[in-house]
């Protein structure tokens, strides 16, 4: 620990020197029985195993709450009181047995009745004839100052390499602090290793790969004092050297070349990334640009496809592909945790994740300090980007097809300018078809009815009247139809319904008189706001009408 986790000690000898729990009522004997035949064997049974002083005894107690007596229930654990005699809503205790907030037993709900009993013995002032003493509880602060102020978060000051008696062993500064760690301890360095173990050691060091036969040769025969020097000069300039070191940053950030579970979302365009991280490292890209090009690098150089690249540092990560309603909002809380712990730990070399539900125990990162990083990747999303791999080959290429549409171009702009519209007027003039009038569309009738006749349709939906036939009737008619934007609507009347007939009407002479047409149009789906609507009919006509009975009368 770093000073940041603090105990402290509450002993039960402290109870004894201030005086016992705070007194209470005596319960009655009836209260007595409540609680040891209600109350104490749930306890036991479910809350004993880590809320009691054998819990604490045997390292396992949680939450710093014990309940196996008065005085424990009374002060409660890190979140407060757990029982307040006769304040059911104040109790923690109840609240956790309900599932409110808190879950207790983990294991699973306690039955309706068990938890009614509860209610019941606070309700009734919470008696509990255990009079046992409070044993010592350590209580866990956190203390996020102080953590702060640990060493490894202060910053770096100049320090003044140690002094060594083997001078002649040292080549750089860092050696000194190693021999005089060495010397103090009264250890002797080791010998230089043999050329046919250096060299392996370099390139496994440097690329992860043992050298060839060929390159062992050819070093062991190199007599130049800087041989080995140049050996590493070249495998730091290979690209196995790149590749080799990009795993361990790679495995910082949680970069994986699997798709995670079966319920992961594809990454095709992962590997990106990965190249962009060895070809960084090969390029001895500076430690800050590269930090930079994998948080803002879309950014920084929009429309660059290695910055682009780069910024898959925040959503290399493998996030869900199924998102409904309910689980994006938690989905998206757990990518933007994802984008932060990996900050955490790559950048930072601690953890952060556990600041997301209350102050970090170990580290000093505030609540309010993890959101505020939160807020600072909030826009930051996992997508797909169309980007030119290679501008320079795209610029030539277009360039060599602009030269063979020029030509082409140039034709087809004289043509339209100069020879199409005589040939569109020649064929409108020769080829075009007369102008026809709009085809009306037939209405299948959903119900008819008259007020005194019979009404039916026939195959071909001629509507026929029989029955109580008078010189007049109403007839409602209603129809159907999908088709939007009617502006006219025609009533057709067959010459005659039979051959002896003289027309399809009811009177003598089988005419058909039109006193009254009304129009009502209501929408297929009813809904609030949607009401019928009864249209006004601006004009009518008919084919041939009886002086006195014109058409117009009838609207």
């Amino acid at each position: 620990m770093n000073g940041f986790l603090r105990t402290t000690l509450t002993a039960g000898l402290v109870l004894g020197l201030l005086g016992s729990p705070p007194s209470v009522a005596s319960p009655t004997p009836e209260q007595v029985a409540f609680f040891e035949t209600r109350i104490r064997p749930v306890l036991s049974q479910h809350c004993y195993q880590c809320h009691s002083a054998e819990a604490l005894r045997a390292g396992t107690l949680k939450a710093s709450l014990l309940v196996d007596s008065r005085a424990g229930m009374a002060k409660g654990g890190e979140s407060g009181a757990a029982v307040v005699p006769g304040k059911k809503e104040d109790s923690l205790l109840l609240a956790a047995l309900k599932y409110d907030g808190f879950e207790m037993p983990p294991a699973g709900k306690l039955p309706d009745e068990v938890i009614a009993d509860f209610e019941t013995w606070i309700d009734m002032g919470a008696p509990d004839p255990r009079d046992e003493p409070l044993a010592a509880v350590d209580e866990r602060t956190i203390d996020v100052e102080a953590g702060r102020r640990h060493w490894s978060y202060r910053r770096l000051a100049p320090v003044t390499p140690p002094e060594v008696a083997a001078t002649g062993w040292v080549r750089n500064d860092i050696d000194r602090f190693i021999l005089a760690a060495q010397e103090k301890a009264g250890i002797a360095p080791a010998p230089e290793a043999a050329k046919a173990t250096l060299v392996r050691r370099v390139y496994f060091d440097l690329t992860g790969l043992p050298p060839s036969p060929e390159e062992l040769k050819t070093f062991l025969d190199d007599a130049a004092p800087d041989a080995y020097e140049r050996l590493v000069d070249r495998l730091l300039a290979s690209p196995q050297f790149g590749e080799r070191w990009a795993r361990h940053w790679l495995d910082t950030v949680r970069f994986g070349e699997s798709g995670g579970y079966e319920f992961d979302g594809d990454r095709p365009n992962a590997h990106h990334y990965r190249d962009w991280v060895i070809k960084a490292l090969n390029a001895d890209l500076p430690y800050d640009e590269f930090l930079r090009m994998q948080v803002a690098g879309d950014l920084i150089k929009p429309g660059d496809f290695a910055a682009t690249a780069a910024t898959g540092f925040l959503v290399a990560g493998p996030y869900p592909g199924q998102v409904t309603a309910k689980t994006a909002e938690p989905i998206r809380y757990d990518q933007l945790d994802d984008m932060v712990a990996s900050l955490g730990s790559s950048v930072l070399g601690m953890t952060i994740g556990c600041a997301r539900c209350h102050d970090h125990k170990y580290d000093p990162i505030g609540h309010r300090d993890y959101y505020a990083m939160i807020a600072c990747v909030g826009k930051a999303v996992q997508a797909d980007h169309a980007i030119d791999l290679d501008p320079a080959v795209s610029r030539q290429k277009r360039e060599a097809w602009l030269a063979e549409r020029e030509p082409v171009a140039t034709a087809f702009d004289r043509f339209v300018a100069t020879e199409l519209p005589t040939r569109v007027a020649r064929w409108l003039a020769a080829e075009a078809p007369a102008r026809q009038a709009a085809a009306w569309l037939t209405l299948d009738p959903e119900s008819m009815k008259a007020a005194k006749a019979t009404l039916a349709a026939d195959p071909d939906d001629t509507i026929v009247a029989s029955g109580s036939l008078g010189p007049d009737d109403t007839y409602t008619l209603t129809f159907r139809t999908h088709q939007r934007g009617i502006k006219a609507l025609r009533l057709e009347v067959p010459a005659a319904l039979s051959a002896t007939e003289g027309g399809p009407g009811s009177s003598g002479d089988g005419s058909v008189f039109l006193s009254t047409a009304v129009v009502t149009a209501a929408p297929l789906i009813a809904a609030p706001g949607r009401a019928a609507v009864t249209p006004k009919l601006k004009a009518v006509a008919a084919t041939a009408e009886a002086p006195g009975s014109e058409i117009d009368k009838a609207v």
